[in-house]
C-alpha cells in the first residue's frame, strides 16, 4: 500500500489551522480512501502582576469541526486570579512568588463521550418547560489547572466565586432576534446560564464550574410567554389536554341544567 501525506499550515494572526489530508492508494483492490483531519487552535497568554508576584494565565480555545475557533477570554482576569487559587496561595503570590492557570476550551458539533452528549441533550429539554424550545449550537468542553511556583499543574473544577466568561458566537449562529444561552453546570446542578453581554454576537455568563458545556439558542418565535419578569411555559399537550377537560366539564354541566327542569315538571 502506497500512502501519500500533504499537510498544509496557514497560520493566520493567532490562529494555527492544520489540515492533514491522507490519500491511502489500496493498489491491489484499487479502492481509494481520503480521511481529512481538521486541527484549528487559538492561543492566548496574559501575565498580571498579583502584588510583588506574577500569574501566566493561558488560554487555549481548539475547534474539533471546520467552523473557526471563537476567541474566548474572561472579563476580569484579576477576579480569575482570586477565584482560582485558595487566600494561602494568593498569599504566596503576593509576597513574589509565580504562579500559572491554564484554561483549555474545546468546541466541537458532538461529543465522543456519547452518553454525555444524550445527558446535555436531556438537560436541555427538560430546561424546555421553563424556557421555551431551545436549540443545540455548539459544545465546549472546559478544563482548567493551576500550579504555584514549581509545583505541578493540578485540576480546577469548581472555583470560589463566579466568574465572567465572554464567548465569540460562531458566524453561522448568528441571527437577528435570536437569544443566546449556556447549558453548564452551576452550583453542582445543571442549569440555563443566562447572556450578560452587551457586546454583539458575543455570549457573557458568569461561571463557576469548568466542565462539558453547550451553547444554546432561542428565536423569539420560539420563546416562552413571560409573566411579571420570570419565564412561564405551558407545553401545546397540557394546553389541549386541558381545553379537552373544560369542555367535558361545560358538556356535563350544561346537560345536568337541562335535565333538572324535565325532572321537575
Amino acid at each position: 500500500m502506497v500512502s501519500e501525506f500533504m499537510i498544509f499550515l496557514r497560520i493566520l494572526k493567532m490562529e494555527f489551522v492544520v489540515i492533514w489530508v491522507i490519500k491511502c492508494y489500496a493498489l491491489s483492490t484499487g479502492m481509494c480512501f481520503y480521511y481529512v483531519f481538521y486541527g484549528e487552535s487559538m492561543n492566548e497568554v496574559t501575565q498580571i502582576a498579583y502584588g510583588e508576584g506574577t500569574v501566566t494565565i493561558s488560554l487555549q480555545t481548539e475547534s474539533l469541526s471546520e467552523v473557526s475557533a471563537p476567541n474566548i477570554r474572561f472579563g476580569d482576569y484579576t477576579e480569575v486570579i482570586e477565584s482560582c487559587f485558595t487566600q494561602k496561595e494568593l498569599n504566596v503570590i503576593q509576597n513574589g512568588e509565580v504562579a500559572e492557570l491554564d484554561f483549555v476550551f474545546v468546541m466541537s458539533d458532538t461529543l465522543d463521550n456519547k452518553a454525555k452528549e444524550k445527558e446535555m441533550n436531556s438537560t436541555m429539554e427538560s430546561l424546555e418547560s421553563s424556557y421555551g424550545t431551545l436549540h443545540e449550537g455548539v459544545f465546549i468542553d472546559m478544563t482548567a489547572s493551576k500550579s504555584l511556583a514549581d509545583s505541578e499543574l493540578s485540576d480546577i473544577s469548581y472555583i470560589s466565586s463566579a466568574s465572567e466568561l465572554l464567548i465569540d458566537i460562531p458566524l453561522y449562529l448568528v441571527k437577528e432576534d435570536r437569544s443566546y444561552y449556556l447549558v453548564s453546570r452551576n452550583m453542582g446542578d445543571d442549569a440555563l446560564l443566562e447572556n450578560v453581554s452587551t457586546e454583539a454576537n458575543t455570549l457573557a455568563v458568569e461561571i463557576n464550574t469548568f466542565s462539558t458545556s453547550m451553547m444554546v439558542f432561542q428565536d423569539n418565535s420560539d420563546r416562552a410567554a413571560e409573566s411579571l419578569g420570570s419565564h412561564f411555559y405551558i407545553p401545546s399537550k397540557v394546553l389541549l389536554i386541558g381545553g379537552m377537560v373544560i369542555l367535558a366539564g361545560l358538556w356535563l354541566g350544561l346537560d345536568k341544567l337541562h335535565r333538572v327542569p324535565q325532572e321537575q315538571s
